[in-house]
């Protein structure tokens, strides 16, 4: 019943704060990252969802490897069922790109788990 009245008045996260705040718990874990800020349309099955990550580099050379990490980042996180499109920036307003990685355009979920070797591990209710 709780469930049900806190759905009705609003007062409970809806499904696309949750969306966002899975991705930005993910994202913020990576080293150099320092700030992300994800939106999401509809859900986890939204073809809307989209994050603006600033990383602490001043190069595009210096990017890559943090690219990377938040994509291994995301690859491995069980709970998430898709990548979001990602717009990266140096914390001085630089854009950076992914391009070096050979995506060949946003990756998807199954993409980054292919190229690093992912399976991510079910997640236990524990904590």
């Amino acid at each position: 019943m709780l469930a049900a009245s806190t759905a009705l008045t609003g007062c409970g996260p809806s499904e696309d704060e949750q969306c966002a705040a899975a991705f930005e718990r993910v994202v913020l874990r990576v080293d150099a990252v320092v700030s992300a800020e994800f939106e999401c349309g509809g859900g986890f099955g939204a073809e809307t969802q989209q994050g603006d990550v600033i990383l602490a580099v001043d190069t595009q050379e210096e990017a890559i490897p943090v690219i990377e990490d938040v994509y291994r980042a995301l690859a491995a996180d069980p709970e998430l069922t898709r990548a979001p499109y990602m717009d990266f920036l140096s914390d001085n307003g630089k854009v950076l790109n992914d391009f070096d990685l050979g995506f060949g355009g946003e990756p998807s979920l199954d993409q980054l788990r292919e190229k690093y070797g992912t399976t991510p591990s079910p997640t236990s209710s524990t904590s």
